[in-house]
């Protein structure tokens, strides 16, 4: 079964649309830890060609290189944490965008935060929360974002800690452990592909 637990809004505003030309024509460091960002993003503008790019593994990286092929991908990650290591120690004078949803996580700015380099954080799009209560069991559930495992706590707050849970990377896996001490299995790449192969993996070895 596959239920949508979020929404997603692209702003497109005349203010950000503006923001959004003006940078395209700066050097800068352009950080996306969401395919939703890459989108909103090449909606509202062509090709970059001063941009410098940081990405998440997987989703993100492919959004990119789908979008914008000729693009300097420079700084790869496969969380947010390590991308935002790597930026933080790279020599790059350049300045930071971090192009995100309203309800991204907290890991990759207060890393810059307690470094001291700035991060220039521009929204470009909404998570809405979409609660929805399920009523059967599940051997096994998947989660592709945070906020998709915000959204299904706020409905289902009692899960048998026999429902094994699956996500797409570090960020995701934290948020379901927040929640639950049930297991939670992290793919080993940042892709919906590998949380798939993930799961048919971890259940064909319980047989």
């Amino acid at each position: 079964d596959c239920i949508d637990f979020t929404r997603i809004a692209y702003k497109s505003d005349d203010i950000l649309s503006m923001e959004l030309s003006a940078l395209s024509q700066k050097t800068l460091m352009a950080v996306f830890t969401s395919a939703h960002a890459v989108k909103a993003v090449s909606t509202a503008i062509a090709a970059p060609s001063l941009w410098q790019i940081a990405s998440l593994n997987g989703a993100t990286r492919k959004a990119i290189l789908n979008h914008w092929p000729l693009s300097r991908l420079v700084y790869e990650g496969s969380d947010a944490s390590e991308l935002g290591r790597a930026l933080i120690m790279s020599e790059s004078n350049i300045p930071f965008y971090f192009f995100c949803g309203n309800r991204r996580r907290d890991e990759l700015p207060s890393l810059f935060r307690t470094s001291g380099r700035l991060l220039n954080e521009i929204v470009v799009y909404e998570t809405v929360l979409t609660p929805f209560l399920i009523k059967q069991h599940y051997g096994g559930i998947l989660f592709f974002s945070p906020g998709a495992v915000e959204s299904f706590f706020k409905a289902n707050e009692t899960i048998t800690e026999k429902t094994v849970f699956f996500a797409i990377g570090a960020t995701t896996a934290a948020a379901v452990k927040a929640y639950t001490s049930a297991r939670v299995v992290m793919s080993d790449m940042h892709s919906r592909e590998a949380v798939l192969q993930k799961m048919i993996t971890y259940f064909e070895n319980e047989k």
